[in-house]
């Protein structure tokens, strides 16, 4: 449509999205639809119901491996996430990418800025710069 603003090409990379239960899934959810689902796509953790769930979404979601098992399991996503984001960044080149959390995935922002020029923005929350306000080296991150 003529004069209509144009929407940035946006990759939200979050360790918390829906189906999966609870208020931070709750607001990646509610955020990412309300952006023009042609421009959005989401990285997000594979959790028990996300192919139904995402066949009835108009935007792409990635899936990345996220296994059960202690320890593990955050590390094991954050380096799919981060091999995900790499590949989908080379062949679709958004405009900006948007991370969940500081300490889970906006390390790869300032690494992402580096090796492909994408702008990033990270999405912060109160318990995370409490942590980093008692942690010098979260501190630093942040």
């Amino acid at each position: 449509m003529p004069g209509s603003p144009i929407s940035p090409k946006v990759l939200v990379v979050t360790s918390k999205f829906a189906p999966h239960a609870g208020g931070t899934s709750v607001v990646w959810t509610h955020w990412c639809r309300c952006w023009p689902p042609e421009q959005l796509r989401v990285i997000a953790p594979r959790v028990a119901g996300d192919a139904v769930y995402d066949a009835r979404q108009a935007c792409r979601i990635l899936r990345c491996a996220y296994p059960d098992i202690p320890k593990i399991r955050m590390p094991w996503l954050w380096a799919n996430q981060a091999l995900t984001l790499l590949a989908e960044c080379r062949e679709e080149r958004p405009d900006l990418v948007h991370f969940g959390h500081v300490f889970e995935n906006g390390f790869m922002g300032p690494l992402l800025k580096r090796m492909l020029g994408i702008p990033y923005f990270v999405h912060t929350y109160a318990e995370e710069l409490m942590l980093a306000k008692r942690i010098p080296f979260l501190r630093s991150l942040v």
